[in-house]
């Protein structure tokens, strides 16, 4: 019994001290509200010994404003016992308030009466933070929607001062050399009229400048906005705002030296105690500053001094960028009875270089005014674009024989005074006296911007339909060197698999006929490879999580790496789903890292892959392959593949997905095209971001599938071996073709008629219909191809069974509208295994 109660106690003081440990206010509150328990954290946030709080009233610490809140939460706790969470203002001891979040449970206590459990965290500095962002939002939709400054301005300083809470609020702005209140809200207007001049001035009624020149200013005011502060007194922050909770104790306790000097202490005088002074930075330069005023001491804290400089800053930008755009305005509405009249800018040189008349309309044109020209005779030289001044200064330093009047032109680039790049087409005529001297030239000059973007346009339209074309033609004669290519590789393949069965395992020339093959069927992968990157080698898709496919293709990315390099994966399962096919992944991971791996030329280089879904606005529209491709979907799933190698010039990305093109060695290069050509095939697109000595990011984008991912493929019991015995018709116009391809069904069984077209195999099936157990027909043939054959061949007998072969892509050959279709298609070069299984599946009952 005693060491049970030992026990007990140890458990009882092991959860006190968790009590006590944890970071959020703890109280346990009887039902009348009294304080029955606390544990330390919420005696520290309410600044109140712990034992002191037990047996107080909890409404004591609430804020007297949300006393009805908490005692209308109380009630509906007890009543309904459903946990209730809100949030209200507590008081610590001391009378300073704090925001909290409460969490009130029911439960009993060791006498069984209810209680109330209350967790309270204190949320003061995410309230601020929530409106202030509240604020900027609202600050900057009026400095969007109010019609003039002035009314803006207003509006602001009004919101500033419902949201500070302080009894005043004033906005100084620049003006001239001066910063004069521009508004203000709350200041007496005898305070405003006093305060508002800040430059000094001497006996003699002249404005006092300091040793660099600039006005000198008085008041603090003057201090933060001349820069003038010493971060190291408390009253100063970082950022050269002031700020004081009690300006009487810092008058009495601080030199004059100490606050700067000049100040006139006239907000002391007004019995402001609370003062902020916070200037508005924008680039380098000082705009004005926000004045917060408030006759109550203590109104401030370090951190929503740090909100009040963060508001300035942002309202810095704003007005700054109202104050251009009015300014613009203004300029607009005084030139604009000029611009309407003169469209070109005209200027009247002298034989010495200097302007004798310059258009208005040079503002428009250049950006810069007549008085910048007559100022600086030599500014169109200084303000050419620097590849077109050697040319420019050439044109007008041609010689003027007397008498000629020629009127020569020139088209070139300047830079404006904000850096934008403008096209200028100019023509001069010369000008001489009454003696024929020449005096002069008289220039004209027009803005072509937008005509020489649209002819840079026409011509980057005219560099992809090229590049459209070129693929276009790639296709054609890819297919049509695949298509002969796999005919004789079919050949080739056939008799070595004959041979091969004709030898037995012992005899030395069988291992020379097993490298022919070997040496074939890498002949034929380069074949579908080239076809793969044309985009006609159709496969079998169905919903595939992409994220898992790469997980499950790690291990292989890994083993290919040469020595020393990194594969760091950022994968999460489940990932998107996309329309695909495993074998169609893994090639384009196996390309793609492959080619990182060539391109990462450090030992200890890292290759980066994540999978990832973006929006379509989110792909890049720079370096995209296919060039002419354009987003269908709102979003993508994304493959990346990044490296940290050599990288690749603007040159090298436009040339990196054309077959066999390498940076390493002539003849490889089908790598990057098979990519490109399987994503293109997806519906989708690959990007190429990189700089040399930065590394390369290849993106593939797939279009997102609407359907579920697919269930796991049933395995299915091989059949067992059946007698193959019956007539065959073998069609094909390629003689060695047609023989070896007769040879090996014959070697399986069959005996076999042939045809070398389409006609002749309509002919020899009627006459032999009943004999013949199905068709096996090449697709290109001359007079009638293979489908166009099959759709007669149905007429005549509708239970026809048909296998197509052909040295072009199932997809390629299946495009067309033919009602009737074959039973398989084989693509050459197929192996007598593969004839032997499609043969079987075609003729199962």
């Amino acid at each position: 019994m005693l060491r049970q109660q030992k026990q007990l106690l140890t458990e009882r003081d092991r959860y006190f001290d968790f009590y006590n440990a944890v970071p959020v206010g703890c109280l346990t509150v009887n039902e009348i509200g009294m304080i029955v328990e606390a544990n330390l954290h919420a005696a520290c946030l309410l600044n109140v010994p712990r034992d002191t709080l037990i047996n107080l009233s909890i409404p004591r610490f609430i804020h007297e404003e949300d006393n009805d809140t908490y005692s209308q939460y109380h009630r509906q706790l007890f009543v309904l016992g459903k946990t209730q969470v809100f949030e209200l203002r507590m008081m610590k001891a001391g009378a300073s308030t704090f925001m909290v979040q409460m969490q009130a449970t029911i439960s009993y206590d060791a006498q069984s009466e209810k209680v109330c459990h209350v967790i309270f965290t204190d949320i003061t500095g995410r309230k601020k933070v929530t409106e202030e962002r509240e604020l900027m939002a609202r600050l900057i939709t009026q400095m969007n929607v109010s019609s003039d400054l002035r009314t803006c301005i207003s509006e602001l300083t009004e919101s500033l001062k419902n949201w500070s809470g302080c009894e005043a609020v004033g906005i100084r702005l620049r003006d001239g050399e001066d910063y004069p209140y521009y508004e203000t809200r709350g200041f007496p207007l005898s305070f405003v009229e006093k305060e508002s001049a800040l430059c000094a001035y001497g006996p003699d009624g002249t404005l006092q400048r300091d040793l660099t020149g600039n006005p000198v200013l008085e008041c603090m005011c003057g201090n933060v906005l001349s820069g003038r502060f010493d971060p190291a007194q408390p009253f100063f922050t970082a950022r050269g705002s002031f700020w004081s909770n009690n300006t009487s104790a810092l008058l009495e306790n601080t030199t004059e030296s100490d606050r700067q000097a000049r100040t006139r202490n006239r907000c002391n005088g007004e019995g402001y105690e609370s003062v902020a002074l916070i200037p508005m930075h924008i680039a380098n330069r000082v705009l004005g500053l926000i004045q917060f005023n408030d006759h109550c001491p203590g109104r401030f804290t370090p951190e929503l001094i740090q909100h009040f400089e963060r508001i300035a800053d942002t309202l810095a930008l704003a007005i700054s960028r109202r104050q251009a755009e009015d300014e613009l305005r203004k300029s607009e509405e005084k030139y604009r009875t000029i611009a309407e009249n003169t469209y070109g800018m005209e200027t009247w040189q002298l034989a010495d270089g200097t302007y004798k008349y310059v258009s208005p309309s040079c503002k428009r044109i250049t950006g810069y005014t007549a008085d910048a020209f007559y100022h600086d005779p030599e500014l169109l030289e200084h303000i050419v674009h620097p590849e077109d001044r050697a040319m420019l200064i050439e044109h007008l330093s041609i010689s003027h024989p007397p008498g000629v009047q020629e009127n020569r032109g020139l088209d070139f680039r300047i830079l404006s005074p904000d850096g934008e790049v403008r096209w200028l087409s100019h023509s001069c005529t010369p000008v001489y006296d009454t003696h024929g001297q020449w005096v002069g030239c008289r220039g004209s000059f027009r803005e072509i911007t937008r005509s020489k973007q649209s002819e840079e346009n026409r011509l980057l339209q005219a560099k992809k339909e090229r590049q459209i074309n070129k693929t276009t033609s790639l296709q054609r004669m890819g297919g049509a060197i695949a298509h002969h290519f796999n005919n004789k590789l079919q050949v080739v393949i056939g008799y070595l698999e004959l041979a091969m069965e004709q030898l037995s395992i012992s005899e030395t020339a069988r291992y020379s006929v097993v490298s022919a093959l070997d040496a074939a069927d890498q002949a034929a992968q380069v074949s579908r490879m080239m076809l793969t990157y044309l985009g006609q080698v159709k496969s079998k898709r169905e919903p595939c999580d992409l994220a898992v496919i790469c997980q499950e293709c790690l291990p292989t990315l890994k083993n290919r790496l040469r020595r020393g390099l990194k594969l760091e994966a950022d994968l999460h399962a489940p990932g998107p789903v996309i329309n695909t096919s495993t074998k169609e992944i893994r090639q384009i991971l196996l390309n793609t890292v492959s080619n990182a791996s060539d391109a990462t030329t450090d030992d200890h280089g890292c290759i980066s892959l994540r999978v990832t879904v973006s929006l379509a606005t989110e792909i890049a529209s720079q370096h995209r392959f296919p060039q002419d491709w354009q987003p269908k979907d709102s979003s993508y799933a994304c493959l990346e593949i990044r490296d940290s190698g050599c990288g690749l010039s603007e040159s090298e990305i436009e040339e990196i997905f054309d077959p066999f093109y390498s940076t390493k060695l002539i003849g490889r290069g089908l790598g990057l095209p098979v990519v490109k050509g399987i994503v293109k095939a997806h519906g989708g697109v690959v990007t190429v971001e990189s700089s040399q000595s930065t590394g390369s990011t290849f993106r593939s984008y797939f279009p997102l599938s609407q359907k579920r991912l697919s269930p796991l493929p049933v395995v299915v019991k091989s059949t067992p071996e059946k007698r193959r015995e019956g007539t065959v018709l073998v069609v094909d116009d390629d003689k060695i073709v047609l023989e070896i391809t007769s040879t090996l069904l014959s070697s399986l069984g069959y005996s076999v008629l042939t045809a070398m077209d389409g006609i002749e195999a309509i002919k020899i099936f009627t006459q032999h219909k009943k004999e013949i157990q199905f068709v096996l027909s090449d697709f290109a043939m001359p007079r009638m191809n293979g489908l166009e054959a099959l759709q007669k061949l149905r007429k005549i007998s509708p239970d026809l069974k048909m296998i197509l072969v052909s040295g072009y892509s199932e997809q390629e050959v299946m495009n067309g509208n033919f009602r009737e279709q074959p039973h398989f298609f084989l693509k050459k070069p197929y192996s007598k295994q593969a004839l032997k299984e499609t043969i079987d599946l075609m003729l199962v009952p």
